[in-house]
């Protein structure tokens, strides 16, 4: 029993060291959804959009 504890132990610890990197990120619907906010927060429309644009600039780096 103390042996599988160990084996699950590492592997967990294994899992929890490697490097996550998140692949769900889509830009267009980042922005999308960031455009519908936006509106629904009051701005207008060219605000909106360029609240958008610099949302999604400052995620892409």
């Amino acid at each position: 029993m103390q042996q599988r504890l160990s084996i699950t132990t590492l592997v967990l610890l294994a899992a929890l060291a490697s490097p996550v990197t998140c692949s769900g990120y889509e830009s267009d619907v980042h922005f999308g959804l960031t455009l519908w906010l936006a509106k629904q927060a009051g701005f207008a429309a060219r605000e909106a959009e360029a609240i958008a644009l610099a949302d999604q600039r400052i995620d892409a780096g």
